[in-house]
This record gives structure tokens, sequence and C-alpha cells, in this order.
């Protein structure tokens, strides 16, 4: 057991917004963890329901150990940037309000940190759940002995993004970690944008952290209908990919040949497979918004293509090479279909 001191080991930043259905929830797995030496930081970015009155009640239960941060809403990088200027803890994890987490993570997490001097340690999230959408709480696993959990170390995260084995696989979400405060010092989110935790997270991984990959489920994601990921798809959702693809092209231009390759086959193929889905399902629903969505995802085409993403000098096509021929025939063709 860990008693809380004046300055908190590990700060857990929530941005809020609108999920009254989720929050108590998600509030009960944070206070419920066995290692107690943390603080709670939750961001209500503007919410318009019965959020902000959750977050004040269980403000008067836990005042010492939670922190309320009203604000206009600026999305969620605008209030997961809010939280981390206020953060105290030596460690920091971000926790979306809709989702919970095992009631060993800090514990399990913290103690990995310590023992290894980790600048990060991954975990996995509970896929189960994830598809099944279930409202229950899940019979956790008890962790008797963090030395028994298996575990993966290494300086270079970016090679085990989408792994096979799910127990060395690393996620590119912001909250699937533990991170050492220091090592997010001049980093922030991308303001409003929808694509933000893809380049962010490569933004870490080029300064070559010493990680910890645990293969174990602590983080249980939940498929909110009225999540960004579930809402309707605009051509900003388009041009947020083309920004986030733009900063991870500036951050890695000197980057060596296996990296960039592997960011376009694990990452960018995977994008570009979901946007291309997304827009087509636009066409069927909605078509009059699609020409201007085809657009500009050919222009977003055309910036990897000139900037060298399309290129796998001395390496094979992606895994699934259907998506990186499609790809490449729209791009030849100047035609999305």
């Amino acid at each position: 057991m860990h008693i809380s001191s004046p300055t908190p080991n590990t700060s857990v930043i929530i941005p809020v917004y609108n999920v009254e259905k989720y929050l108590a929830r998600c509030l009960d797995s944070v206070l419920a963890q066995t290692f107690t030496d943390f603080e709670i930081i939750c961001v209500n970015d503007g919410s318009t329901d019965n959020s902000p009155a959750i977050l004040a009640d269980y403000q008067t239960r836990s005042p010492i150990k939670l922190k309320i941060i009203n604000q206009a809403n600026q999305g969620l990088s605008g209030a997961r940037n809010s939280g981390l200027k206020v953060a105290e803890g030596k460690y920091v994890c971000f926790l979306d309000s809709d989702d919970f987490i095992h009631p060993q993570l800090l514990e399990i997490t913290t103690y990995f940190a310590d023992k290894y001097s980790a600048d990060l340690v991954s975990f996995n999230a509970d896929e189960q759940y994830r598809k099944d959408s279930r409202t229950d709480i899940p019979e956790f696993k008890v962790y008797n002995n963090p030395d028994r959990i298996p575990f993966r170390q290494t300086n270079n995260p970016l090679l085990f993004i989408k792994s096979r084995n799910r127990r060395v696989r690393v996620h590119i979400t912001a909250w699937s970690k533990l991170y050492r405060r220091e090592l997010l010092q001049g980093l922030t989110f991308e303001p409003r944008l929808l694509f933000e935790d893809v380049p962010y997270t490569l933004r870490i991984f080029r300064n070559y952290p010493k990680t910890i990959i645990l293969g174990e489920a602590l983080y249980y994601y939940v498929n909110n209908d009225t999540s960004i990921t579930n809402t309707k798809y605009t051509i900003k959702s388009v041009q947020d990919h083309t920004i986030g693809f733009k900063i991870i092209d500036n951050v890695y231009k000197t980057a060596p040949a296996r990296e960039i390759n592997f960011i376009a086959k694990r990452v960018l193929f995977g994008k570009l497979k979901h946007q291309y889905k997304r827009i087509m399902s636009t066409q069927k629903d909605n078509p009059a918004d699609i020409s201007s969505l085809k657009t500009a995802f050919l222009e977003q085409l055309d910036f990897l293509n000139t900037n060298g993403w399309f290129q796998f000098p001395g390496f094979r096509v992606p895994e699934n090479p259907y998506w990186y021929y499609k790809i490449k025939s729209i791009i030849e063709t100047r035609t999305v279909s």
C-alpha cells in the first residue's frame, strides 16, 4: 500500500465532455486503485449534460485527490493539454472518460517504471469488452506478484506497433501508456485535431524512450456510439489526417528507412484504409458530401506520394498488398471508387 504524499506520484488526466452515462464508472475505477499515491485531473471541456454535477459530487467525496478544470470546449487535445499544464506527478497517464481501468493498473505500471527506470510503460486494452460494448463491470484478474508478469524491454517501441504477438503489442493511443512526465515536456497535442493520438505518440517514439511492454489488458475501452470515432465522417476528418501525416513526415524526415517503412506499413496504410471505407460509406448515406471528401483524400494521397511514403526501398509492400495497390491505383487514376 502506498500512502499519498504532498506531491503525487502519478497524475491521471481525464478529459470530460458529455459523458454522464459513463463518468461515475470511470472515476470509480481510478478511486479503487490499489496504488493510492495519485491525483485525478478532470478537465470539464464545456459539458452541457450532467457531467459537471457528477464531478462536483466526486470532488466533495475526494477533495484532495480530485482536481477539476472547467473550460470552454477545446476538444480532446485541448483538454489533455490543460491537464498536462497542472500535472504534478512523476508519472502521467491519460484516461478517456467513457472508459475505465483495472484496479491494479497504477500499481503495476509504476512498479515496472520504477524498477527498470523506464520512460514509458505500455499495456493492452481488453478487446473482448470493446467488442461486446457491455455496461457491467468485468471480474478483474488479480496480480499477486508483478514480477511474474511477462514483459519486453526496448528503446524503440515503434517496432512493436500492431505486433502479431499480443504480448508485445504496442498501441498508438495516448491512453495505453504510463509516461514519465519529463518525457512529455515540450510536447502538446495538436489543438482540435481529430487524429491526435497517432502523431503525438510517434513524436514520443522518435525520442527512443526506454520502454516496458506489458501484454496484460489493464484498460477497458468502451465502444461509445457518440465518441469521435463513431460520428459522421466529414471533410475535417480527412483534413485532420492530412495534418497528422504532415507532422509525422516532419518528425521522421531523417529517421532510418526501416522506421519510415514500418510506419507506412503498420500505421499509414491502416489509416488510409479506414478513411477510404468511411468515405465510401458516406457516399451511400450522404451523397452530397462525397465530392469534397474525395478531393480532400486525393490531396492527402498526393502529399504522401510526393514525400515518398509509398516507396519501399529494399522492403516488401504492406502485409495486405490489396490496399497498397488500391491506393496506388487511386493516385494514378485520380478516382476514388
